[in-house]
């Protein structure tokens, strides 16, 4: 995907979400009605004003400002989202996915639907965010019939995670691991709960995993939406060159609206993206905050691309996410559903004191006896006092007290102690007559 210079900048966010979904491959191939009703989450004025010049540019920037001056007051924040996501999976992206299944049959197209909840703790100046997730559903059913599905071994992944920019630790307090390849045979590692610990880079950050709270203020998730609009405000001015100023000022429009709350505010820009007419609206609140954002493609507009709405709840004086709910059609643009994830605020608190100890392995709920298997390190940790102490080094050849015979039970040693005494006595006996031959007269 190509973007001149800033001419696409805020129409480029949506297509961010189109070209780079994160999701498995293929998933335009099946339809799917979407997971929730995609009608606007608000209500919009019915007439709008168009701005020009100067007040154009400045409307974007103070919504900039106030959207961006509103995350800055957000130092941390915890809470629990409910999540609901539907995704279609082509038939070959089943048969990638789920390979033992479909051994020798033909792999179908099929939906996904999953719900879960996500405890989440995040502070935000060091970057720190600790997440509990527990899947409360999820099902196959067949694209077009919905009929269930069953896939075996298949299981939500559940469990409780601390992402830092030193590490991303994993822990699933449910499961005791009977045993690990790379520690073999130490019997301190038998039969142990484990974290998992690897760079944070290798975080598995599937769009519908929500693995940071935080995407729900942005439309990508590595990009802030007043960055994009700080953008466009550089091409209006010149900033840019003479060229995307020009360009922004025939595909960029500005408008007002009077409705519920006080003025309303709305982007729209028409450009060209491979080939095709692509047409972006975002709707702006009296409150500066973005509370719905549409991509269309066709000369006729009916081809949706994707539909981000929010609506928002007021804590502490900060407004936060309380309803998000993303829509992401196939890139054929035919309508085809092809991912779509709805999140609903259910607790949430602001600015509250978080211990450091919640980014920990004391946080993950972890105690002593319990194993860090670290990929980072390719060693074993053992918990003891709260604290990882090392265990042993992936591979490394058992040398643990207790490994060599008096670890055996009793009656073996008394067995193996048997044999080994009559062996000696033949052996002698054997010698003696041996002696007695060479000693006789002939």
């Amino acid at each position: 995907m190509t973007r001149p210079c800033v001419l696409h900048a805020l129409a480029a966010i949506a297509v961010w979400m189109l070209f780079c979904p994160q999701t498995s491959e293929g998933v335009e191939q099946a339809k799917v009605e979407p997971a929730v009703d995609v009608e606007s989450f608000v209500e919009l004025p019915s007439e709008w004003s168009q701005l020009g010049g100067e007040e154009r540019t400045a409307a974007i920037t103070t919504m900039a400002d106030r959207f961006r001056a509103n995350y800055d007051k957000l130092h941390t924040w915890e809470g629990t989202y409910f999540v609901q996501v539907k995704q279609s999976l082509s038939a070959e992206a089943v048969k990638n996915r789920f390979t033992s299944a479909f051994v020798g049959g033909e792999a179908p197209a099929l939906v996904q639907e999953t719900s879960y909840t996500i405890r989440f703790v995040t502070d935000l100046a060091s970057g720190n965010l600790y997440r509990d997730k527990k899947t409360a559903a999820m099902k196959f059913t067949r694209d077009g019939t919905n009929e269930t599905v069953s896939i075996p071994n298949i299981a939500p992944v559940d469990g409780r995670s601390v992402l830092t920019t030193e590490h991303y630790v994993f822990f699933d307090p449910t499961i005791v691991w009977p045993q690990f390849a790379t520690v073999r045979g130490n019997p301190k590692a038998l039969n142990k709960r484990a974290a998992f610990r690897k760079p944070p880079e290798v975080v598995d950050r599937s769009y519908g995993d929500l693995i940071n709270p935080c995407v729900a203020f942005r439309t990508s998730d590595n990009r802030h939406l007043w960055e994009e609009l700080a953008g466009l405000v550089k091409g209006l001015r010149g900033e840019m060159g003479g060229e995307a100023r020009e360009s922004l000022d025939e595909s960029l429009s500005v408008s007002v609206g009077s409705g519920p709350r006080g003025l309303w505010h709305r982007l729209n820009q028409t450009f060209k993206e491979s080939e095709s007419t692509i047409h972006m609206s975002l709707a702006w609140s009296p409150e500066s905050t973005p509370v719905d954002l549409s991509l269309v493609a066709g000369e006729n507009r009916d081809h949706p691309l994707r539909r981000l709405q929010w609506t928002w709840r007021l804590v502490n004086g900060i407004y936060c996410p309380e309803k998000v709910k993303d829509t992401v059609y196939a890139r054929s643009g035919n309508g085809q559903l092809s991912i779509e994830r709805a999140l609903e605020l259910r607790e949430c608190a602001v600015n509250q004191p978080v211990q450091v100890s919640r980014f920990s392995y004391q946080g993950l709920g972890m105690k002593d006896g319990d194993l860090v298997m670290d990929e980072i390190e390719k060693a074993c940790y053992l918990i003891e006092g709260g604290e990882p102490q090392k265990l042993a080094n992936y591979n490394a050849i058992n040398r643990q007290p207790g490994s060599g015979l008096s670890s055996l039970p009793r009656w073996k040693l008394v067995l193996f102690s048997s044999v080994l005494v009559i062996f000696l006595l033949a052996l002698l006996i054997l010698r003696r007559q041996k002696s007695l031959k060479l000693i006789s007269p002939p």
